[in-house]
């Protein structure tokens, strides 16, 4: 009752104290300084109010203890976040830039305050009708998510990057794309400096427009894997570096505004430098089904199957199989309700004959839910009210947790 007690009394702090900062937004509004902007230049900002029921992910207070010397599970977050969108347009040359920061504030485990940060830029170019080129360069720094890693130190996971991607349309409705990407993962502490890599991905495919809201893909990617140093793995040190081929065909058409059908079914193979016998393959794809019953109601509905690289004792990738299910519901142009459900059977794979271990091979079960509700009262401002529910079940006892969470959020966009 206490927790439940306060969760509202956040939730309404977050009315009575915060609010008043976004109706100043209001009042520059009322100045048409938006409208000025137009639409090359989208200034944005929000506050949001988070309860959540168990902030490490672990199983119980004796385990969280045992982690961080402190049995409260709870805490109430708060995430300020401001940024800018940048579009530019002349003819058909088109760039876009989205900056932003979050500020997260914890308020009984303070030391696990934060910022995060985020740029990320693309530029699209079209030649001649028939030749485009798509540039994008990314650098983000985020914390990772509590239930990757039992600790009470703050990770924060910094990646950057960037790729090109270029398309030559044939007649007929073909068009051939090919492209490069690098990717460089970096960890904020030592212990994870076996887990930096840099991610070098080619790819190459052709795709087919059967019809105005029907397309076709065939998609080919090769992605090799470098680690920064060796792994140790079952109390070796293994070079780790791989390279992996994703060969995969898409299918996406579009029946109606709101009935939307999503096909793709592929091969993933990964092999390593060293050890063969590492090396993993499967069938990996992907459906997702949205039919609208009206023109409020949609109901959703995907399932997906992919193959993970892990480093789990002598486990060296996991299959991951997921269902979900979900609706919306638009009552009127300003007020939206959705809900979403899913499963996932996180299965580990492994051969102990390459480390000289013999553990038990590792099997979770993940389930999710959230439900919210979305409402604009007046042109730009958004307020969205958030339930959310996750529950992992592992035969490694100490994975296992459960939490759930309330959050308020109000969001400006100029």
């Amino acid at each position: 009752m206490v927790k439940n007690k306060d969760v509202f009394l956040n939730l309404k702090k977050l009315i009575v104290i915060r609010l008043p900062l976004l109706v100043l937004l209001l009042l520059i509004n009322n100045t048409a300084f938006a409208e000025v902007l137009g639409d090359r230049i989208k200034p944005f900002i929000s506050v949001r109010e988070v309860y959540d029921s168990n902030v490490f992910r672990v199983k119980d207070k004796e385990s969280l203890k045992s982690i961080v010397g402190d049995d409260q599970l709870h805490d109430f977050i708060t995430i300020l976040s401001a940024g800018v969108n940048l579009n530019y347009e002349i003819s058909r040359q088109k760039m876009d830039l989205l900056l932003r920061k979050d500020f997260i504030y914890f308020k009984h485990y303070d030391d696990q305050n934060s910022n995060q940060d985020t740029a990320n830029g693309n530029l699209n170019l079209r030649v001649y009708d028939k030749f485009s080129a798509k540039i994008n360069g990314f650098y983000t720094k985020n914390l990772e998510p509590k239930e990757y890693f039992l600790t009470d130190k703050k990770i924060y996971r910094t990646e950057k990057g960037g790729g090109i991607e270029l398309g030559y349309d044939m007649p007929l409705g073909f068009t051939i794309k090919a492209g490069f990407r690098q990717e460089d993962v970096d960890f904020s502490i030592p212990e994870l400096d076996i887990r930096e890599r840099t991610i070098r991905i080619f790819t190459g495919g052709i795709s087919y427009i059967i019809s105005p809201n029907s397309e076709f893909d065939i998609f080919y990617a090769r992605d090799i894997l470098d680690y920064n140093t060796r792994q140790s793995i079952g109390g070796n040190l293994i070079n780790n570096d791989s390279a992996g081929d994703t060969i995969k065909c898409v299918f996406n058409k579009k029946i109606s505004p709101e009935t939307l059908v999503s096909l793709s079914a592929g091969y993933h193979q990964r092999k390593y430098d060293e050890f063969d016998e590492r090396d993993f393959h499967g069938f990996i794809g992907k459906a997702d089904f949205s039919y609208g019953i009206t023109d409020k109601l949609t109901l959703m509905a995907g399932a997906e199957r992919k193959l993970y690289e892990e480093t789990f004792l002598d486990q060296m990738y996991s299959v991951n199989e997921t269902l979900g299910l979900g609706a919306s519901y638009k009552a009127t142009e300003k007020i939206k309700a959705y809900i979403y459900g899913s499963t996932t059977k996180k299965s580990f794979k492994g051969d102990s004959n390459i480390t000289g271990t013999d553990s038990q091979e590792r099997d979770d079960d993940i389930d999710e839910f959230k439900t919210g509700l979305e409402w604009s009262p007046i042109q730009r401002l958004y307020i969205d009210l958030l339930y959310r529910y996750e529950k992992r079940d592992s035969n490694f006892d100490i994975y296992t947790y459960e939490a759930h969470g309330i959050e308020l959020g109000i969001s400006y966009k100029f």
